[in-house]
Formats: C-alpha cells, sequence, structure tokens
C-alpha cells in the first residue's frame, strides 16, 4: 500500500532524488515522520470504509529532499 511505481523528473529535481531512491519504495519516504508514520493506516482506513477523511482536504504539504 503506497507503493511507488512512477516519478516524473521534477521529483528528482526538486527533491533531490534518483528514481529509484522512491520506485518501489512507500510513499511516506518523502513525507515527514510525522506524516508519513500514520500515511499507511490513513490508507488502510479509506480502503476498508471509503470513507475520506483525509482526501478532499486542501492542505501545505512539505516533503522532504534527500
Amino acid at each position: 500500500m503506497g507503493i511507488v511505481t512512477n516519478v516524473n523528473q521534477e521529483i528528482t529535481r526538486i527533491l533531490n532524488y534518483s528514481k529509484t531512491d522512491i520506485i518501489n519504495h512507500n510513499i511516506n519516504v518523502i513525507m515527514p515522520k510525522v506524516y508519513g508514520d500514520k500515511h499507511n493506516e490513513f490508507m488502510k482506513r479509506y480502503f476498508e470504509s471509503s470513507i475520506p477523511h483525509i482526501l478532499n482536504n486542501d492542505r501545505i504539504v512539505f516533503p522532504i529532499n534527500k
């Protein structure tokens, strides 16, 4: 759950990761720990209930650069 299958060149340019650093890894590798630790739980809850507790809400996101 949450495994990255593809990235564009901008993610590698902006965050200084190579594609192999991110592809086939959980998306939480580029999330701050406070969000990354809970991300799989959020996804699991959504897939089990189909109720979007986190989705469809605007928020500022701060990815972690390498």
